[in-house]
C-alpha cells in the first residue's frame, strides 16, 4: 500500500514520539541528592549570565513536587518581590515542571508549565530553552509548550546560577527535592532534534554554544567538577546557612521504596511546635494511634498550654485526625519524655507524660500528667488521683519496679522547679498511687549538686533488679552542670549507689556535653544489655557503649558509621532528640533509628551483626525538615514501622515491607578507592577527649600515636590490623596529661600523617 503524505508524515511523529519515551539520561555511579533545603552554587561568572538565546537543560528525579522549587538557575532576591526569577527550571505551584523569565522589570514575569504533572521517583529529562523572542519547554525531548518571552533577561552580577535551589546574595530560597544529574547551559537555543540526540549522552566540553555542564558525578567532596572551556566548579552549601547536598549512588534511587513504602497523611493543622510522636492504643481497638505533643516556641513566662493531638489508626496504619473526642483540659507547656506503663496492673497501660514548663528563666517547671484509656475510649487524665501536684522542670522519665513488689516505679529526671527540685522517685503504693522519694538515690543527685539530663532503667549486672543509668547535663559552669555519666547500682530493695567511675567511659566531646537521652539494647546479642547514649553540643554525637558482662561498660562507637550530625550556632538547629532501637528486618539484630533536630536529619542505621551497624538512611524516605519519629507496628503485619512527622504538619507512614539485608562487608567503608588519610580531629581544641578516624591505602599493620612537642611518645592510640577501604575511629583522651599541643602520627605501609591537637583544661 502507498503511503501518502501525511500519513507519512504521521509515521514520523510516531517515530520521534517512540525515541522520546526511550530517552535514558547517561549512566553514571552517583548523583547529587537534594532535600529542600541544599544548594549548589556556581561562581559569579559573565558567561552564566544568559541573554536572548540559550538553553538550560537537566535531568531530574523528583522525590517531591514542592511548590516552586527551583531546579536550576537564576532568581531575584527576594522572590516576593516582582519580577520575582530572573531565568529558572522549576516545579509550578501544582507540581508541574516550568520555565519561568523575566526581563528584571515589573510585570514582566512568564512562566510556561508543561501540561501534566511531574512524575515522582523517575529521572526525566527537562529543558528550557529561549530563542527568537520564544520560550520553549521540553520533557523527555518533547516540546509541551510555547509562550512569547517579556524580552531578554537582563545582567545579575550578583546573584549566581545556581542548582538545587535558586541562590541569593543572603543565601538561598526555594529548594528542589530529589536528584539531579547533567545539569547544561548553552548560549545557544538547541533544537528538538538536539535535545533529544545529545540527552542520553555525555558531553565532551567541546561542543559549539556549551557554557558549561555540571555532570554531578563527583561521589564526593563538597564541590562539583564543570565540563567547558571555562572552569565554573558548583560549590556545594552555602556560608550562610544552606546545607550541603549529598552524593547518592544511582541504583540506591531505584530502590527507596523497596523496603519502606510511604503513605502521605496530614496531622491536625492546630499543631504549632511538634514535639514528639508517641505510639498509643488510647482507643482500645488492638492497633496503635498516635499521640502527637505540642510546643509553644519561643517560650513564654507563664508558659503557654497547648493541648495534644490524636491521630486513630482505622487499620493498617490509615490515620485519621480525632483530637475533638479528646478532653481539651489535657494540655501541656512543654512535653519533653514519656513513658507507657501498666501503673495500675489492671492489663491496661497508662501513658506518663513529663512536662518540664517553659524554657527559659526562671525555669519554674510544671506538672508531670498521668493519662489512662476510659472504657468509652476516649483519653482522661488521672494525675490529681495518682500523682503529687508539684510543679518540676523534668527532663527525662523512667518507669520499672525498683523493689521487686510487681508494681512499676516512676523516675523523674528533674534539673530545676520551683525550690530548685532535683530527680526523685515516684513509689507505687501497688496500685497505681504515687508518693514521691528523694532518699533512694545519693543526696548528691537529689540536691542538684550533681545534674543529670537523661534517666534510664535496666539491669546492667544480671542480678534480676533495675539499675540506674544516668545521662550527665551539659554546660561550661561549676562541675555540677557536667558531671560523668552516671551508673548507681540496685541494692535490690531500690535503694541507689554509685557504681565505681571506672564502669562508665568518659563522654564523647567532653564534660561539657551532655547526654540528652540513653537508649537500652543487647546490640551484640550477647544477654546483656547495652547503652546507646545521645551526646550533644553544638551538634549530635551517638556513643555505643557495650557491656563488658559485668555491669560495666566500653566505648565500640567505632562501630557505628561516620556521622555528619550538622553542627549550628544554636543548640535547636543541630542536636538529636531521641534514638529509638529496633529489629527492623526481622534478623535478631537490633537496629536503630535516631531524630534529630531542625537540621539534623534522621538517621537508619542496621546492625550487621555484633553491634556493628551499616548506615542506610539513603534507601528511606524520611523527607525533610523533620520534628518527630514514631517506631512500632502500625499495621500489624509483625514489621516495625516508622512514622515520620514534619514541621509543617505532613506526616509519612514508611511501611515496613521487606527485610533489608546488611552484611559484614558494607561496614562503615570508605566510597571509592582506598586512600591512606588522617580526618581532622573532633573537637578541636578539646578536653577531655577528642575522636580521630583513619584509613589505610593498603590492609596491613597501621600504628596511631600521639606525641609531645618534644617528641615523646604519649600514648599509643591503635596498633593493629586495618583493612584497607575501612574507616577507623580512636579515641585520644588526654585526662591526667598538661594543656597544650600534641601531635598525632598515623604509620602505615611507609606512609607518614602527622596532625596536632589542642588540648584545654
Amino acid at each position: 500500500m502507498r503511503l501518502t503524505r501525511y500519513s507519512f508524515l504521521f509515521s514520523l511523529v510516531l517515530q520521534f514520539s517512540a525515541s522520546w519515551a526511550q530517552l535514558t539520561a547517561p549512566p553514571q555511579t552517583y548523583v547529587l541528592r537534594f532535600n529542600g533545603s541544599q544548594i549548589a552554587s556556581a561562581p559569579l561568572a559573565s558567561q552564566l549570565n544568559l541573554g536572548n538565546t540559550f538553553t538550560m537543560e537537566v535531568w531530574v528525579y523528583v522525590e517531591s513536587a514542592q511548590p516552586f522549587a527551583i531546579i536550576m538557575g537564576k532568581p531575584y532576591d527576594p522572590r516576593s518581590s516582582d519580577p520575582f526569577m530572573n531565568y529558572v527550571l522549576e516545579i509550578s505551584d501544582d507540581g508541574k515542571f516550568e520555565f519561568v523569565q523575566t526581563t528584571g522589570q515589573p510585570g514582566s514575569y512568564r512562566n510556561l508549565k508543561a501540561p501534566t504533572t511531574v512524575q515522582l521517583k523517575k529521572w526525566i529529562h527537562v529543558a528550557g530553552v529561549l530563542s527568537s523572542g520564544m520560550m520553549r519547554l521540553f520533557v523527555n525531548g518533547a516540546e509541551v509548550g510555547n509562550l512569547a518571552s517579556p524580552g531578554a533577561p537582563v545582567s545579575s552580577t550578583t546573584i549566581p546560577y545556581a542548582v538545587g535551589a535558586g541562590a541569593t546574595p543572603t543565601g538561598m530560597t526555594n529548594g528542589f527535592t530529589g536528584a539531579i544529574r547533567q545539569a547544561r547551559v548553552w548560549g545557544v537555543a538547541l533544537s528538538a532534534v538536539e535535545i533529544q540526540a545529545r540527552a542520553s549522552s555525555t558531553i565532551g566540553g567541546n561542543e559549539a554554544g556549551l557554557i558549561t555542564c555540571w555532570p554531578l558525578d563527583d561521589g564526593s567532596g563538597t564541590t562539583a567538577r564543570s565540563i567547558g572551556s571555562t572552569s565554573m566548579p558548583l560549590t556545594l552549601g552555602t556560608s550562610s546557612g544552606a546545607s550541603v547536598p549529598t552524593w547518592i549512588k544511582s541504583e540506591v534511587l531505584d530502590s527507596l521504596d523497596a523496603f519502606f513504602q510511604p503513605t502521605n497523611f496530614l496531622v491536625t493543622s492546630t499543631l504549632r511546635g511538634i514535639q514528639d510522636a508517641i505510639p498509643f492504643d488510647f482507643d482500645g481497638d488492638g492497633d496503635l494511634d498516635l499521640i502527637i505533643t505540642d510546643l509553644w516556641w519561643p517560650p513564654t513566662v507563664p508558659g503557654t498550654q497547648l493541648p495534644i493531638a490524636v491521630m486513630r489508626n482505622g487499620g493498617n496504619g490509615n490515620f485519621t485526625p480525632v483530637t475533638d473526642a479528646w478532653v481539651d483540659a489535657i494540655r501541656f507547656v512543654h512535653p519533653r519524655h514519656w513513658v507507657i506503663t501498666d501503673v495500675d496492673k489492671d492489663g491496661v497501660n497508662e501513658l506518663v507524660i513529663v512536662d518540664h514548663g517553659t524554657d527559659t528563666s526562671p525555669f519554674p517547671g510544671d506538672q508531670s500528667r498521668i493519662l489512662k484509656r476510659a472504657a468509652n475510649g476516649i483519653l482522661v487524665e488521672e494525675t490529681s488521683t495518682r500523682f503529687p501536684i508539684i510543679n518540676m522542670f523534668t527532663h527525662n522519665v523512667a518507669s520499672g519496679d525498683i523493689n521487686g513488689d510487681g508494681a512499676p516505679e516512676i523516675y523523674m529526671c528533674n534539673v530545676s522547679g520551683q525550690g530548685q527540685i532535683g530527680p526523685r522517685f515516684y513509689i507505687n503504693n501497688g496500685s497505681g498511687v504515687f508518693a514521691v522519694d528523694s532518699s533512694r538515690i545519693p543526696s548528691i543527685v537529689s540536691t542538684l549538686q550533681q545534674k543529670y539530663m537523661s534517666s534510664a532503667l535496666v539491669d546492667v549486672d544480671n542480678d534480676g533488679d533495675l539499675d540506674l543509668v544516668l545521662g550527665g547535663h551539659d554546660g561550661t559552669g561549676p562541675s555540677e552542670y557536667f558531671p560523668k555519666d552516671g551508673l548507681l547500682l540496685n541494692n535490690g530493695s531500690g535503694t541507689f549507689t554509685f557504681a565505681p567511675d571506672a564502669a562508665m567511659p568518659n563522654r564523647y566531646g567532653g564534660p561539657d556535653w551532655g547526654t540528652v537521652a540513653i537508649a537500652v539494647a543487647d546490640f551484640n546479642r550477647d544477654t546483656w544489655q547495652d547503652l546507646l547514649m545521645v551526646n550533644q553540643r553544638l551538634r549530635g554525637q551517638l556513643q555505643l557503649l557495650l557491656n563488658n558482662k559485668n555491669g560495666t561498660f566500653t566505648d565500640y562507637s567505632n562501630q557505628l558509621p561516620t556521622q555528619e550530625w550538622p553542627q549550628g550556632s544554636f543548640l535547636g538547629e543541630s542536636w538529636i532528640k531521641w534514638a529509638f532501637p529496633a529489629d527492623f528486618n526481622g534478623d535478631g539484630k537490633i537496629d536503630l533509628v535516631a531524630v534529630g533536630q531542625g537540621l539534623s536529619k534522621p538517621k537508619l542505621y542496621m546492625n550487621s551483626g555484633d553491634a556493628k551497624f551499616v548506615d542506610k538512611t539513603e534507601y528511606t524516605n524520611f523527607g525533610n525538615d523533620v520534628s518527630a519519629i514514631a517506631v512500632a507496628d502500625f499495621t500489624g503485619d509483625g514489621r516495625l514501622d516508622i512514622v515520620v512527622v514534619r514541621y509543617d504538619r505532613t506526616a509519612t507512614l514508611l511501611r515496613n515491607v521487606k527485610n533489608m539485608s546488611v552484611t559484614a562487608a558494607e561496614e562503615d567503608r570508605i566510597a571509592g578507592p582506598s586512600t591512606f588519610s588522617l580526618s581532622n580531629a573532633y573537637p578541636n581544641p578539646f578536653n577531655p577527649s577528642t575522636t580521630m578516624r583513619f584509613s589505610v591505602e593498603k590492609s596491613g599493620r597501621a600504628l596511631l600515636r600521639a606525641f609531645d612537642l618534644l617528641g615523646r611518645e604519649i600514648r599509643t592510640l591503635f596498633d593493629g590490623e586495618a583493612e584497607a577501604g575501612r574507616i577507623n575511629q580512636v579515641i585520644f583522651d588526654a585526662t591526667g596529661l598538661a594543656t597544650g599541643i600534641y601531635i598525632m602520627r598515623l604509620e602505615s605501609g611507609g606512609n607518614t600523617f602527622t596532625q596536632k591537637v589542642v588540648f584545654i583544661k
